[in-house]
């Protein structure tokens, strides 16, 4: 909640101070707690200023200003400038030492204030960087930091665009080093300043060289010790060297000291993750100068073409997740324990690797994936786009060398990434010099590693399969394209034609919502039954093909992208084993915990779609145990052997009510196991029809079909509906299979059990009875208020009553009690000329006649692939200055699929006492108008399908005067049922016919003709 002016002034009198810490050299003082954050642009100048009239909110980092509308879906998040301010005074006795702050990240960019004064900028909103304090600092006085932050697009900053949401703020932890006049360097792009460098590894003995920057503040020239101690696990000493250092005034330097450790212990990723510790230490006498600790971890590797990874000399199957930093509610503003609770899981799992993608992540991490035994590719945010500008290569040259060297000392790391999905079919020569210069130096820069690359599905033998030392690829067979069995003769084609060329596997996935099931489940509908089948398809031929050096699962968690709008949510990218929130592990998390993991695993599939209609299911098993025993209702159905870590049942009979379904099995020591699920049987009732291709509309509410095809005959019915299970069409009403079907005619649909539900045929405008999704809606009713779903801005009804005594409404609410903007797509089925939008606002008797500010957008169709799964849209109504109530009418004049309305802002309120006033966002109807064809000259009524003529024209005049939306589209004129020729002239017996071809279906259209003379 923004606090007042007065409160930010108490707020900001909780001054932090900072005070000598033990006598350790340096001191990292975390500077998290107490700060006021504002969001907008602010005048640097003035922002310390006490008589600021800015409101200030009380926060502490880490924080993010898109923890709410970073996956509400619309791809309408807040990006621009945030600032945070903070109150500080350092204590006096500290005069004279160094002072350096520390952000482990903050996205965008980042622009450093204090007192007033610019310190200075960091472009990049991953990596951690330094400010040097020293000569802004005054110890003994109070001052404040004010930080800037911004997450627009920044054409000179990668990434430019991505599949995610760019979460603006200081999202990570910011802290205060302060050191003495010589230490330890740390401007080296904020790295700890010691590289810890294998030279030779036997079981006998490991060969280090360790370098060590070192910088003198002082005027004078300094002679030092400078100390370097390695620790095993056990914390007790294994080697040791110390060598005299002479400091020159002012300046830095370079040292390196040769050190070996005998009997080696290796890390050996999750087989065994062991560590040492190497701490430097520079030291005046008897006197801790400086002191700086990192991880050490012996290991060889290589990737061979054939086998995969090698390491330690023998082959590690490398299979795990690719993760995003993100969590529902937190956005990137995670802790140190979201990030172990997210790698627990990972762990949990059996993974033995982890992507971690697209971009840096918080520093912890990189020692979680150390102490776990995660071999790691980390990689910087170059993701789709490289513009040939100098600024764009200063800036992914100054990410990766930032990349390297904070995190250069980490064994689990083995790969350095240098883009993603970047095709060379879509940049030229100059971009290409970009991608080459950044392996050149991530060559140079640390020769030890491999570099990788994430390139485009079905990439191979393209220029970018060669840009870096291995290669990983990202498909998606079975889910954007093709089917899932088409992946393993793909590999086995790549693997024949570039036999030498070591290539992995660096994303595969598939959506699904734990809310979203199917019996018969499809590519493409999100359903956990599908997630699991794509993934059990997917891993047997992955396994079964060694030379393929990665396997990642794109993802381990769902993440948020705002501008897809998909699956149950809006704003999700669903392709998790985990959802968002990190609450449920779904089915297809213990197919894989099943395959990797060493713990015992028994698990149910398809527990949550515990509401069945079917009277028999196949009940599949996930498992690594040898055998499961089958109980329904406590009666043994037998055992079966499992096989590739599954075991079906098929065709499992469910009594009517509760069924108590039990697996039981043994582990290898004798220890049993069980799982249990309970499904309901209920009577199959079920007579909701739905639109077999997307045609037709239906109002499941009033039992309504809208959109016929014109001219569509009983007969040609059934193929435009699909039907529940078990149920079928009564079409005896509508009358014999060759009748024409118009307005008002019925049919039944009978349910499995016999229960019928009549439906009428209807007509209305292109928006009745289509699908709709909202970014919020309020489904349950409250405080006396009845729901208000988003299906009813598209029910017909654009009357405003409100019934609550029936708790019936005919209007949207999102029902979000922050306030929060709304937005609703509405999908038209295909393509289709929109000439008007009607809006009915809210209804009068729930509040004051307000106002609601908004803009319109429409998007075409789209066939979705790995490169395109979300509309792209251009705004076509901008009443963002709206002043008219309840109702407006804006023509439009555009061809698309989608429409979309964002309300931006309003003016409705409502009072609840107790609780306060609220602003309401949502609509009673919204009535899009149009049709397959249109005419700049002509005026066209399309809800009553007539055209008027100002004069009579023949036939080739009229044709010419009217456009079709596309090339899959025909005009006829017609007159008795038969096509008039050129040169006739129409008269008010001719009609119009239109025709849109589509893969899923033929659209028709008639139109009258009618004379304004």
């Amino acid at each position: 909640m923004a606090t007042t002016n007065s409160d930010c002034d108490a707020y900001s009198r909780q001054i932090q101070r900072i005070n000598p810490g033990p006598d350790s050299g340096r001191w990292e003082i975390s500077l998290n707690q107490h700060w006021e954050f504002h969001r907008g642009s602010l005048d640097p100048v003035g922002i310390h200023r006490k008589d600021s009239v800015v409101e200030w909110q009380a926060v502490d980092l880490p924080h993010t200003w898109n923890a709410r509308d970073g996956y509400s879906g619309g791809n309408d998040y807040f990006r621009g400038d945030g600032w945070y301010r903070k109150t500080f005074r350092v204590d006096q006795s500290l005069a004279g030492r160094r002072f350096y702050i520390h952000f482990d990240g903050a996205n965008l960019i980042a622009d450093l204030y204090l007192d007033g004064r610019h310190v200075g900028q960091h472009r990049g909103g991953y990596g951690a960087f330094r400010f040097d304090l020293s000569e802004y600092l005054r110890p003994g006085e109070t001052q404040q930091l004010a930080v800037k932050v911004n997450n627009e697009r920044h054409t000179d900053v990668a990434p430019l665009s991505a599949d995610y949401t760019f979460f603006g703020g200081i999202y990570r932890d910011v802290k205060l080093l302060v050191t003495g006049r010589e230490h330890i360097e740390v401007m080296d792009c904020a790295s700890p300043g010691i590289f810890l460098q294998q030279k030779n590894l036997s079981e006998r003995l490991a060969r280090l060289q360790v370098q060590v920057k070192l910088v003198n503040h002082s005027t004078e020239t300094l002679e030092r010790q400078l100390r370097i101690e390695i620790a095993g696990a056990d914390d007790r000493l294994v080697a040791h060297r110390e060598q005299t250092v002479v400091l020159p005034a002012g300046c830095g330097s370079m040292e390196s000291i040769a050190i070996e450790i005998e009997n080696p212990h290796r890390w050996d990723g999750i087989r065994d993750p062991y560590l040492y510790a190497a701490t430097v230490s520079l030291l005046d006498g008897d006197s801790l100068a400086d002191r700086v600790r990192q991880p050490l971890g012996l290991r060889e590797f290589r990737v061979d073409a054939d086998k995969g990874l090698l390491l330690n000399g023998r082959h590690y199957d490398l299979f795990g997740v690719s993760r995003h930093q993100d969590v529902e509610g937190k956005g990137w503003a995670l802790t140190e324990a979201d990030h172990r609770r997210d790698f627990d899981m990972v762990g949990e799992l059996g993974a033995s690797a982890v992507r971690l993608a697209h971009y840096p992540q918080a520093p912890c991490v990189y020692d979680l994936m150390d102490e776990m035994g995660f071999v790691t590719w980390a990689e910087i945010p170059l993701v789709n786009e490289v513009p040939p500008t100098e600024a764009f290569e200063r800036n992914v040259r100054g990410q990766l060398l930032e990349l390297i060297r904070q995190n250069y000392n980490h064994p689990s790391i083995f790969f350095w990434g240098l883009c993603n999905e970047v095709s060379f079919s879509e940049i030229g020569k100059d971009s290409l010099r970009i991608l080459s210069g950044l392996q050149e130096l991530a060559r140079s820069e640390d020769p030890g590693r491999l570099t990788t690359n994430a390139v485009l599905g079905r990439c191979d033998g393209e220029d970018i399969w060669f840009l870096t030392d291995i290669v990983a690829e990202n498909v998606y067979f079975g889910w954007y394209y093709d089917s899932v069995e088409d992946f393993g003769p793909w590999a086995d084609r790549a693997r024949g034609t570039y036999p030498q060329r070591a290539f992995g596997i660096s994303e595969y996935g598939a959506g699904a919502g734990i809310g979203i099931h199917a019996e018969e489940p499809r590519a493409g509908d999100h359903s956990e039954e599908y997630q699991n089948l794509y993934h059990e398809r997917s891993w047997l031929q992955m396994r079964q093909r060694p030379y393929l050096w990665s396997k990642f699962i794109w993802n381990m968690f769902d993440f948020a992208v705002d501008g897809r709008d998909e699956g149950e949510r809006p704003g999700i990218n669903d392709k998790g084993l985990v959802t968002y929130d990190r609450k449920t592990r779904k089915d297809s998390f213990y197919w894989y915990k099943a395959n990797w993991s060493r713990e015992p695993v028994l698990y149910i599939t398809s527990r949550r779609f515990d509401v069945r209609k079917r009277p028999t299911t196949d009940i599949k098993i996930y498992s690594n145990l040898a055998t499961v025993e089958l109980l329904v209702n406590g009666r043994s159905l037998g055992a079966r052997a499992v096989q590739d870590c599954r075991a079906v049942f098929p065709a499992i009979e469910l009594a009517m009510g509760d069924n108590h379904i039990e697996v039981r099995g043994l582990d290898r020591d004798g220890n049993g196991h069980s799982d249990r699920v309970c499904w309901q049987r209920i009577e199959n009732d079920d007579t909701d029809i739905a639109a077999s291709n997307g045609i037709i509309g239906v109002d499941l509410e009033n039992h309504r079909v809208y959109h016929l095809p014109y001219g569509t005959s009983v007969a040609e019915l059934p193929a435009l509906i699909k039907l529940p299970h078990g149920a079928s069409l009564d079409l005896s009403r509508a009358g014999v299979a060759e009748k024409i079907l118009r307005r008002g005619d019925r049919f039944s649909v009978v349910a499995a059990n016999g229960h019928r539900r009549e439906y009428t045929v209807e007509e209305g405008a292109l928006s009745v009875a289509r699908p709709v999704r909202a970014n919020m809606q309020m489904l349950h009713g409250i405080l006396g208020y009845p729901a208000a779903p988003a299906v009813k801005v598209v029910d017909g009804n654009d009357r405003f009553p409100l019934e609550l005594e029936t708790h019936r409404a005919s209007f949207w609410l999102t029902g979000d009690p922050n306030e929060g903007s709304g937005h609703i797509r509405i999908d038209l089925g295909a393509d289709y000329f929109v000439q008007r939008l009607d809006c009915a606002w809210l209804p009068p008797l729930l509040t004051d006649n307000g106002v609601a500010m908004y803009t319109v957008e429409m998007a075409r169709d789209l066939e979705q692939s790995e490169l395109v799964f979300t509309e792209s849209y251009t705004t076509v109504v901008d009443r963002r200055a709206n002043r008219e109530p309840l109702r407006t009418s804006d023509m439009v004049g555009h061809i698309g699929r989608f429409v979309r309305v964002n309300i931006l802002d309003s003016s409705y309120k409502l009072d609840i006492p107790s609780f306060g006033s609220f602003r309401l966002f949502g609509a009673t109807q919204f009535r899009v108008s149009g049709g397959l064809l249109y005419s700049e000259q002509l005026s066209i009524d399309y809800e009553s399908r007539n055209i008027a003529l100002p004069n009579p024209l023949s036939v080739a005049e009229l044709r010419e005067r009217l456009k079709t939306i596309g090339e899959n589209s025909q005009l006829f004129v017609e007159r008795g049922g038969k096509s008039a020729g050129d040169k006739a002239l129409i008269s008010e017996d001719c009609g119009v016919l239109v025709t849109s071809r589509r893969k899923d279906g033929l659209r028709r259209e008639r139109y009258r003709i009618s004379f304004n003379i």
